[in-house]
């Protein structure tokens, strides 16, 4: 298959950074509280392009950076409890890497830290493909067990530290979880 290396901007093609390590990095920079909204936009332009026009409408490129980023698909319609799981942040590319690194060796033979040419979009098949074999795909399963009525004590026990050995650190601002806090009373 041939992978988009460019996407489409009023009409012009505009070559993209279509490397995996570039979708790797847009991920981790919308997750990161610690910049501002317009540092953030700067750097992801910095991280997809090494040229670009003249914006005039930058709602329309952002939203081609994201259907690139989402590989071409639309974002998926979700249901109350969807979101609920979707809200957990189930992996961090930086904090599991060891894990992915060794997931992609372990099932594909291929080395994350060397691998050239690698598009965001072959990256995010393989990434999604992972088995249950590796110990990346087990830990994802840990963090987003739902443990409940149905599971024997023991179950519910293991499950608990599973959950605490392998949860992701907190890395939101005491401002957000503050305002987590108070959208639950309400």
């Amino acid at each position: 298959m041939n992978y988009p290396k460019y996407i489409i901007y009023n009409n012009t093609e505009i070559p993209i950074n279509w490397d995996f390590r570039a979708g790797i990095e847009f991920e981790k920079l919308i997750y990161d509280s610690s910049i501002s909204e317009e540092e953030r936009l700067i750097k992801i332009l910095e991280n997809y392009f090494k040229l670009l026009p003249k914006i005039d409408e930058p709602h329309l490129l952002i939203n081609e950076i994201l259907k690139f980023y989402r590989c071409g698909k639309e974002l998926p319609r979700i249901n109350e409890e969807d979101d609920v799981i979707r809200k957990k942040q189930a992996y961090d590319f930086v904090e599991d890497w060891g894990y992915i690194h060794a997931a992609f060796l372990q099932q594909y033979r291929v080395d994350l830290n060397t691998v050239k040419n690698l598009h965001w979009w072959q990256f995010k098949g393989m990434f999604e493909s992972l088995d249950e074999n590796t110990q990346f795909k087990k830990i994802l399963g840990f963090r987003l067990i739902k443990i409940d009525s149905k599971m024997s004590k023991e179950q519910k026990k293991y499950y608990n530290e599973m959950k605490e050995i392998y949860k992701l650190p907190d890395k939101r601002t005491q401002e957000e979880i503050d305002e987590e806090f108070a959208n639950a009373f309400f």
